[in-house]
């Protein structure tokens, strides 16, 4: 079998026909239109899962500016605007660009896409969207194979958020291997 080594591209680079983003982040999946379609499914069985609520924190009120960190294919960004119909703005970030936010869908609150790395070494680094932020509502999911320091997670969500008011919702796995005794896991 021809093994063919990854090449460059413009936005990325290219390995075995799929491509990837072209950030040092960890992240290590696939930024095409195959892995759109599994994020795709992923969010539906996931609202599937919770039987169509997608924000489970108690939100006093309904959020006037939420981030979705990770937006992926965009599909997300989508239902928390189509969730929140009053939002004046909803800013989908990920690493590569977020196909179903360009343009921005019509009907929906402010939804606007953008490239960039949540865990920049500072804010300032961010798109102008995020960083403006005070955001109401940080929402992210699944972001166990991109995010390794949980630590500077937080410090951004918390520089994004409205000071005092704003409301972070992460939905993870658990990632707590094996049965055994506590420390007993893989």
């Amino acid at each position: 079998m021809l093994e063919t080594a990854p090449r460059s591209t413009a936005d990325g680079w290219q390995a075995k026909d799929r491509t990837y983003h072209a950030t040092s982040s960890p992240y290590a999946l696939p930024n095409d239109a195959a892995e759109h379609r599994r994020l795709d499914d992923q969010n539906a069985a996931y609202l599937a899962l919770m039987r169509g609520r997608l924000v489970h924190c108690a939100l006093p009120s309904p959020p006037a500016r939420i981030l979705d960190v990770g937006a992926g294919s965009g599909a997300t960004t989508l239902h928390l605007a189509a969730a929140f119909p009053s939002a004046a703005a909803v800013v989908g970030l990920d690493l590569s660009p977020v196909p179903a936010l360009a343009p921005a869908p019509a009907g929906l609150p402010s939804v606007v896409g953008v490239q960039g790395d949540f865990l920049a070494p500072a804010l300032a680094d961010l798109p102008a969207a995020v960083r403006d932020g005070a955001f109401d509502l940080v929402f992210s999911r699944l972001l166990v194979m991109g995010v390794n320091d949980w630590g500077l997670f937080f410090e951004r969500v918390r520089e994004v958020l409205r000071p005092g008011t704003g409301w972070v919702e992460t939905q993870e796995l658990d990632q707590v291997w094996g049965g055994g005794e506590e420390g007993d896991g893989l």
